[in-house]
């Protein structure tokens, strides 16, 4: 970015500007490369998202301690991205600020908020993973994980003998299966009934990356409540008037992602706040089912194109518009 007396720097909606002191041995990135960057590090985050976050990847690096079937822990391990994505924020403001041949006129709080627009696809990407039902029998073990079937059957033998479990009259209640394999109805845990349950090991980890997206994107309302507010009062968004014509294409574009975000997102956010209380309150998973993966399809559609489509349009005219400066 250039000096704020640029002409063209009177179409941002922020008072701050990050120039070169010596355009000729320091020259500011190009939009190009910055909107490479984006996509390169949603891609990375994407892959390590859905690796370390199935659970039975956790239950190995915690040695047992985290991942286990069923749990509730993301009801507040969701301050976690929230902690990290912030605190990211606020280091890529201080290494910009202190940046030699770089001048920086922001404060860190307002560099560290508007980051929060950025484009997030990890959370997407896990939402589709999160749907994904494996079959497991109960009693498996693995490595880390807690067998809560054998612990029930060692109680169980103290109590019952084999004997007792033998029919004293012809009863059709008692089967070939349960007396060759008694305990094998016994559930791994109090919410299971058969041989078989139905795990879905990404399902914490997006309700925790779900919930902190939620967050963040509450907070990036700010700055696109802001950007359009700007927009608004100078007529940017009135197609019919010369001033919004007059514009550069990449503000337009910019104007353009906010109020879309603003609107998208804020249907989102609605129906995200119902989602979350709703799962705050239950106490098994709820699934769509096999039978509606239309319906899973059509509602992760609705995510890319609302909220992170608004994103990508928002900073891509920014960016752009930024570069011209």
């Amino acid at each position: 970015m250039s000096h704020p007396t640029n002409q063209s720097a009177q179409y941002l909606p922020i008072p701050w500007t990050i120039t070169s002191t010596s355009p000729t041995q320091h020259t500011c990135p190009s939009p190009s490369s910055l909107l490479s960057t984006f996509a390169i590090v949603n891609a990375i985050v994407s892959l390590l998202a859905v690796l370390f976050g199935h659970r039975r990847v956790v239950q190995e690096l915690t040695c047992g301690y985290f991942g286990s079937r069923g749990s509730q822990s993301w009801k507040l391990l969701w301050i976690l991205p929230v902690g990290l994505q912030l605190s990211a924020n606020a280091c890529i403001a201080v290494l910009i600020q202190r940046a030699e041949g770089y001048e920086a006129t922001f404060k860190v709080s307002e560099l560290m908020l508007w980051l929060t627009a950025r484009p997030r696809l990890s959370w997407i990407v896990l939402g589709a993973c999160a749907w994904k039902k494996h079959v497991v029998r109960n009693g498996a073990a693995y490595p880390h994980e807690r067998n809560h079937t054998s612990t029930s059957s060692s109680k169980l033998n103290i109590n019952i003998s084999y004997e007792e479990l033998q029919p004293t009259s012809p009863n059709p209640r008692y089967s070939h299966r349960s007396l060759s394999n008694p305990y094998a109805h016994i559930p791994a845990d109090e919410t299971d009934t058969m041989d078989f349950f139905d795990d879905y090991p990404w399902w914490s980890a997006f309700m925790a990356q779900f919930i902190a997206e939620f967050v963040l994107q509450i907070m990036a309302l700010y700055v696109m409540g802001r950007t359009a507010h700007y927009g608004a009062a100078r007529n940017y968004y009135k197609v019919y008037l010369s001033t919004y014509w007059d514009i550069p294409a990449s503000a337009r574009m910019m104007y353009s992602g906010a109020l879309y975000y603003l609107v998208a997102g804020s249907l989102f956010l609605i129906f995200a706040f119902f989602f979350i209380v709703y799962q705050m309150f239950s106490y098994k998973v709820k699934t769509l089912g096999k039978g509606n993966t239309i319906a899973i399809v059509i509602s992760l559609w609705f995510l890319l194109i609302s909220t992170w489509l608004g994103s990508w349009l928002f900073w891509a005219g920014f960016v752009k518009l930024a570069g011209d400066l």
